[in-house]
């Protein structure tokens, strides 16, 4: 199999300095694709800067690999160029994922993507249907395995093509912004950049959203 790294984005935020919703996070990506070791864990720490070093020391007894970041496309760039991995899994800290709705290993998604063509693969927050912005979706198979093709690149959780997205980020289709902003609405405007959502059309919502800025623990 390719090689897959896990990286998992979190900012100290009003949960600080607890770490119950980013375990929360990776138990759901352990419980639907089995643990990936190490998972790279990168830290913005803003907006709760008080509660900042704290987090960081509580993440360090959880992961093994903690990093600094100043935003999440700064984590995302850096995570990008330091990986040697084939594929990396793009995770932030507050998404569940959905296992009853997910019928794939890493090894069957990753063997659709490379057949297909695929860079950008995400698991979306709806069923998928036309909705925001996806503007376009058209339905794909490979063997028994179903995918449709977007216009978006989500910042959703999402597998990535490290080389096709390193190549992006050297074009600045990636750049770094503060706060989550960078990613999604500056290479989705490049009419060369398309994306794949797993699932047929009318698949339920593969993760959740527990909104990690607005939780308190």
């Amino acid at each position: 199999m390719s090689k897959v790294d896990l990286h998992i984005f979190t900012n100290s935020a009003a949960n600080s300095p607890s770490t119950k919703i980013i375990m929360q996070t990776y138990k759901s990506f352990c419980d639907t694709f089995g643990p990936v070791v190490p998972a790279g864990v990168w830290m913005d720490s803003k907006p709760n800067v008080r509660k900042a070093m704290k987090y960081k020391v509580n993440l360090s007894q959880k992961f093994r690999i903690v990093h600094d970041c100043e935003s999440l496309s700064d984590g995302y760039i850096k995570a990008v160029k330091s990986s040697n991995a084939d594929w990396i899994f793009i995770l932030e800290h507050d998404w569940i994922i959905k296992k009853e709705f997910i019928h794939h290993d890493l090894e069957q998604i990753i063997d659709c993507m490379k057949a297909c063509g695929v860079y950008h693969m995400r698991f979306n927050k709806r069923d998928t249907t036309l909705a925001g912005w996806d503007t376009t979706l058209e339905e794909n198979s490979y063997g028994d395995f179903k995918w449709c093709k977007t216009n978006i690149l989500s910042n959703n959780p999402h597998i990535i093509n490290r080389k096709k997205i390193l190549d992006f980020i050297n074009k600045k289709y990636i750049v770094v912004k503060p706060g989550s902003k960078g990613i999604e609405e500056v290479i989705s405007a490049k009419p060369e950049t398309w994306g794949a959502i797993y699932g047929p059309l009318g698949h339920p919502n593969t993760v959740w959203h527990t909104d990690g800025k607005k939780v308190m623990i």
